[in-house]
């Protein structure tokens, strides 16, 4: 294991991503390298059915000193993998990105900028396109109902 401090703990959830999962850790590795950010990533399979799995441990030989994976048998969902990745953090910062390359290059960058400057830094997704019609649907469900309970816009 290499010896370094570690600025930030990347986390990477992914379910069945193995078409995506390579592209999405390699965004990171590029916005990190760009910025000069000492970083790890946790890479959580979360009880996936495919090669995600296998694809995190081959990214994880490349680079073992940075790169940790953690296999689940069944999946915990994102916001379990996120706690789970959490309990073995060790960058003073932690952060998770989605598996299946959702963020921007640019994106990633405009938030690990902010690191040093804010205790909380969060995102949300702008452009909806890129999820399915079903998932959409769900989230626009959601917000109108918390909308219409709280009295919120």
């Amino acid at each position: 294991m290499k010896d370094f401090p570690i600025a930030l703990s990347i986390i990477i959830p992914a379910l069945n991503e193995e078409g995506a999962i390579s592209s999405s850790v390699k965004t990171v590795e590029k916005v990190v390298d760009q910025l000069g950010i000492s970083y790890e990533l946790i890479l959580v399979d979360d009880g996936s059915t495919d090669r995600t799995g296998a694809i995190m441990d081959d990214l994880a030989k490349v680079d073992p000193g940075r790169v940790r994976v953690m296999h689940n048998q069944k999946p915990r969902n994102i916001g379990g993998a996120f706690w789970q990745g959490t309990q073995v953090a060790r960058g003073e910062y932690v952060t998770f990105v989605p598996g299946d390359n959702e963020a921007p290059f640019q994106g990633l960058v405009d938030i690990f900028k902010k690191i040093n400057f804010a205790d909380l830094i969060t995102s949300y997704v702008i452009n909806t396109d890129i999820r399915s019609f079903y998932r959409r649907f769900i989230s626009g469900s959601y917000v109108f109902i918390l909308n219409t309970l709280f009295r919120l816009n």
